[in-house]
């Protein structure tokens, strides 16, 4: 009798037709990005590049073959548009067009994960406007450095328009080769690979030392914090993403810690309007990747904690270690007699015009509080005398500017004209605009009576008193 040895589980399902008998094939090669989970990570422009080459192919023809297709795109408009998408400012941006790609380069490669190669995770966060760059940007040393490992590709962070700098090398991005137009190759004999030149397909790497411009502390803080943001986690797989509720609330509270309540200040720092970020805080439009910087850098957070909200137990943190944990050190107490004092404050008492209570403590050289502790029947005495004379001056400054109004409004009547608020206003001279409106009764009673102390006559004779 022959002994039949059991199947393993693997086998059996196998044998059911419940697990296919090899993985998937892919179309494409299963290229894998470069620099992901760190600050330079690959764009996907730069990843289509390889993978074309990775096919002995130029870009234009893995577009018009295996991507366009699948878009949707009639067949007289493939060959148009196939070396149009990847070569466009916001291949890596946010949208439609590159969310389509990277949905079809992944079916085709099977690498999943390549929307961190774009912006597209901070869709719904961040606004269009300063995402992306109008020409190509790289920094020379860091592609010499991928030379050298064998492993050359252009980063994201060089994609984005807010960034000029490099943050690794704090040198200026450049976007020229420096090769002469008239020199310029067909593209047909380039090859196209992120560290070559697109018109003279020569080498963009530079070795250390050359000559680069350096960057300014505004650059490198600005590359440093978008840099900051690539390599955070929002930029990575697995993990729930911000929304823009995060955002307002990071706003709404950061006026209230750093601002102390008030919207205007942080709208003068951004150096936009008050509306704007009254719009921020309510969620009627999103700010740009530029505003994003510039709100970071002026309350020295990080990018992520601004979208994140998380930046408010930082401004926490710092305004409590900023604070003093004991309270202020009061003056010592002034070693001269009371007597002395007093006598001193009596003839601040008589000066012209009435001095304060602080006024008199600085003349003094000692603190208001020693005063009203000292000589407190003194200091009432000063304090009411100057809130008189406050009040005095007030009240002849109102006579003085409802007089000024009269002897208008009797020329507005001389003339024959209607005695109106903004003729009113074009003829005072000296007189706030905003005094017409607080003593509008005043104003009236005085048209109403400068009119009853005239009335008209002929033509000839003009007005005649009455």
């Amino acid at each position: 009798m022959s002994q039949v040895a059991e199947a393993s589980p693997e086998i059996e399902l196998l044998m059911l037709g419940l697990v296919d008998p090899l993985p998937r094939r892919s179309t494409l090669a299963s290229l894998q990005p470069l620099g992901l989970g760190t600050p330079f990570r690959e764009s996907l422009s730069s990843y289509f590049q390889r993978l074309s080459d990775q096919h002995c192919l130029s870009p234009k023809v893995i577009a018009r073959e295996f991507v366009i297709p699948q878009l949707g795109l009639r067949a007289g408009v493939r060959a148009h548009q196939a070396d149009r998408f990847w070569r466009s400012s916001f291949f890596n941006g946010m949208g439609e067009v590159p969310s389509n790609w990277v949905k079809t380069i992944e079916n085709l490669t099977g690498v999943q994960g390549l929307n961190y190669l774009t912006l597209l995770p901070l869709q719904g966060l961040v606004g269009l406007p300063g995402t992306a760059t109008h020409e190509r940007h790289w920094c020379p040393l860091c592609l010499h450095e991928g030379v050298v490992t064998g492993n050359p590709y252009g980063q994201l962070l060089w994609e984005i328009g807010a960034v000029k700098a490099c943050p690794k090398h704090e040198v200026k991005l450049v976007s020229t080769c420096g090769c002469d137009p008239a020199e310029r190759l067909s593209s047909l004999k380039i090859k196209h690979l992120p560290h070559l030149c697109d018109h003279c397909g020569m080498t963009l790497a530079k070795e250390p030392g050359c000559c680069l411009e350096s960057a300014s502390e505004t650059e490198i803080r600005d590359a440093r914090l978008v840099a900051g943001l690539l390599g955070s986690r929002l930029f990575k797989s697995g993990l729930p993403q911000p929304t823009s509720r995060m955002f307002r609330y990071f706003i709404k509270e950061a006026v209230r810690v750093a601002c102390e309540g008030n919207a205007a200040k942080l709208a003068a720092a951004l150096r936009v309007s008050k509306g704007t970020v009254s719009g921020w805080v309510h969620g009627h439009h999103n700010p740009s990747l530029d505003q994003i910087i510039a709100i970071a850098g002026t309350l020295h957070v990080a990018v992520k904690e601004v979208l994140t909200g998380q930046g408010i137990v930082s401004l926490l943190v710092r305004q409590e270690r900023n604070a003093r944990p004991w309270p202020r050190k009061r003056k010592p107490a002034s070693k001269r007699p009371t007597a002395e004092m007093c006598q001193e404050l009596e003839k601040l008492l008589e000066a012209e015009p009435p001095v304060s209570v602080a006024t008199a403590a600085q003349i003094m050289k000692t603190s208001p509080r020693e005063l009203h502790r000292r000589c407190g029947d003194i200091c009432q005495t000063i304090t009411a005398r100057r809130q008189a004379r406050i009040t005095e001056d007030a009240v002849n400054q109102r006579l003085t500017r409802l007089e000024s109004v009269r002897v208008v409004v009797a020329q507005l009547v001389q003339e024959g004209e209607l005695t109106t608020r903004r003729r009113i206003e074009a003829r005072l001279e000296g007189v706030p605009k905003f005094f017409l409106s607080v003593e509008a009764k005043a104003v009236a009673a005085i048209c109403k009576s400068v009119k009853n102390g005239f009335r008209f006559g002929s033509p000839r004779t003009g007005l005649i008193r009455s």
